[in-house]
């Protein structure tokens, strides 16, 4: 019941942003719609969320033993992440780093989102709302560095939409210092150059084919990991904890509702340009995004941590998704059906199966869960 108060009140806060005209309002429902997510996440107990106990801690005190550039650059750590907890300790308080990780990445996601609509009134900005408290919200309480670097890649991605291509680069190494594995979303721009910006119907078939390529290659996994741990891309940290026998086990099936959203979201693009809502380089675009995304949900069956590469792709395959399903050409069926698919994973993920590990949610500086 707590998260469900959470998002009727985050989803109240959204409706005003797509009803009210003026921007200076809508700007003020904005900020209080990201600082009260970034608040509840921010100030939840270690616990509330797995990477909390994992490098939550570590990373804190780690800051604390940074007194120069150097010593930041030569930590060996993600200097990105780090760097927030610098602010942390500055202000003595390990939960300034949860917030600010929070505030970072609901704050560049929905601003992101924001300035499309401003570009494109049609978008729902509620119905975004929805679907990113729905699927991705709980897990921004697990993992941490990522969305931080998600985040980022979402602004990239806006400024690529913009064929602004040095601004999509330079937000592509700032999510670097975050988490690593940000550098797979390159992967998004070329799939861009090839679909859309190109406008070569060549380029764009050969992009579909080797996004579908990608699924078979994923079965090598294990062939692929070692050649590039002998070349020196992979490290021999991730060969071990990625590598044939690891022990962080692999998943042995998907959720019905995963395979349902799977499959969905290609009768979605049939739509998409069948109603004409969407060009159709653009919506093979958003294909080729949507196939990332299950080959490296499908890299899970070998590590089940490797689900988490498929966020950089799933983030924004989900985000397209709610821009389409919100037009006035898509049946109330439809929308009944997708939006009911989307509760049930999370009623399925996160309470029946407690994904993320965010029950119950605990606050001591809230005075929430506490007794």
């Amino acid at each position: 019941m707590f998260y469900i108060v959470i998002f009727l009140i985050s989803l109240f806060l959204s409706v005003w942003i797509d009803c009210i005209k003026n921007n200076v309002i809508k700007g003020i429902f904005l900020t209080l719609l990201i600082l009260f997510l970034s608040m509840i996440g921010g100030f939840r107990d270690i616990g509330v969320g797995t990477d909390t106990v994992t490098y939550s801690e570590s990373y804190y005190y780690a800051a604390k033993e940074i007194h120069s550039l150097a010593s930041l650059l030569d930590s060996g750590r993600d200097i990105g992440y780090l760097s927030l907890n610098l602010v942390a300790v500055y202000l003595e308080s390990l939960w300034v780093a949860h917030f600010l990780g929070q505030l970072m990445t609901h704050g560049l996601i929905l601003y992101v989102v924001y300035l499309l609509k401003k570009k494109y009134p049609q978008i729902l900005f509620t119905l975004f709302v929805f679907v990113y408290l729905m699927i991705f919200y709980n897990q921004t309480y697990n993992f941490m560095r990522q969305y931080c670097a998600i985040a980022v890649n979402m602004v990239g991605l806006y400024y690529l939409l913009q064929n602004r291509w040095g601004s999509f680069f330079v937000s592509l190494v700032i999510s670097y210092f975050f988490h690593p594995s940000a550098v797979l979303f390159v992967i998004v721009a070329v799939y861009y150059y090839m679909c859309v910006y190109s406008k070569s119907k060549l380029y764009t078939w050969l992009a579909v084919l080797g996004a579908i390529a990608s699924i078979i290659l994923a079965s090598k996994f294990y062939y692929f990991l070692t050649e590039f741990n002998d070349i020196g891309l992979i490290s021999d940290t991730y060969s071990d904890r990625y590598g044939e026998g690891d022990n962080y086990g692999a998943r042995s099936a998907f959720r019905p509702t995963v395979l349902l959203i799977f499959v969905g979201m290609f009768y979605l693009m049939y739509k998409a340009y069948s109603k004409k809502i969407l060009k159709l380089p653009f919506v093979f675009f958003w294909c080729t995004l949507h196939i990332s995304y299950i080959t490296f949900s499908l890299l899970s069956f070998f590590s089940v941590y490797l689900y988490r590469l498929g966020l950089f792709f799933s983030v924004p395959d989900m985000m397209f998704a709610s821009f389409l399903i919100g037009s006035k050409r898509i049946g109330i069926f439809e929308k009944a059906a997708f939006c009911g698919v989307i509760i049930l994973d999370w009623f399925i993920y996160i309470y029946m199966h407690n994904g993320a590990e965010t029950l119950p949610y605990k606050s001591q500086i809230l005075g929430i869960g506490v007794y």
